[in-house]
């Protein structure tokens, strides 16, 4: 009972590039946190139509993670899913709002760094 009141508590990051890994979202949401952001800055491509069934031939274009927000969204109604396109070299001080921080996959080793560093020195 304890962990299922931890898991309805948390406020969840997923930091993500990688669009196979959207289903992590799905997952997260549907577990029940209070908040789930999704984190992307890559507009949604050709090759996200064979990977994420979250998006369709419309979303062409869109950022992914506004994309998939939207549809995760309607998963668990309980759930708060937003996003955030916010480049990690624009600052770091939007992490303070989660307790939880799940890092799927990021392009260069300095948004590893910044993030381990941030991670590491506020939690």
């Amino acid at each position: 009972m304890l962990k299922l009141v931890h898991i309805l508590r948390n406020e969840t990051l997923i930091v993500t590039r990688n669009p196979n890994l959207f289903l992590t979202a799905k997952n997260v949401a549907l577990a029940g946190v209070r908040r789930l952001t999704i984190h992307d800055t890559q507009p949604a491509t050709h090759w996200d139509l064979n990977t994420q069934y979250f998006i369709s031939a419309k979303d062409l274009g869109a950022n992914r993670a506004i994309v998939t927000a939207a549809k995760v969204s309607e998963l668990n109604p309980y759930v708060a899913v937003d996003y955030n396109t916010t480049e990690f070299t624009k600052g770091l001080d939007f992490l303070r709002e989660y307790t939880v921080c799940v890092n799927l996959f990021c392009v260069t080793q300095g948004d590893i760094k910044c993030l381990f560093v941030f991670t590491r020195l506020w939690f």
